[in-house]
């Protein structure tokens, strides 16, 4: 809706043309999931503790990850040999 109210703003009205059926377009979400929420944290959680954060678990996301994203995060560094087991620090 707005890149049609947008395309012809200067001289005239705009034309937008769509590449999917107005049926799915009427069945897309209004605001898409956080990406925090869909994408694998890893990458966030060795950023996190190379930043000298010790306990990301506890941090006030505005869209609190998943227990079970994190843990995931924490275990696919640890089998990197990014971060130590015990310590959950950087190696």
């Amino acid at each position: 809706m707005q890149r049609a109210g947008r395309a012809g703003r200067e001289t005239a009205g705009g034309k937008c043309f769509r590449v999917y059926p107005t049926l799915t377009y009427a069945n897309f979400v209004d605001n898409t999931e956080p990406e925090i929420l869909r994408c694998n944290l890893a990458g966030t959680v060795l950023t996190l503790k190379a930043m000298g954060i010790e306990n990301i678990t506890s941090l006030d996301f505005i869209d609190k990850p998943r227990q079970s994203a994190m843990m995931a995060a924490f275990k696919t560094l640890i089998a990197l040999g990014a971060i130590d087991a015990v310590t959950a620090t950087l190696t």
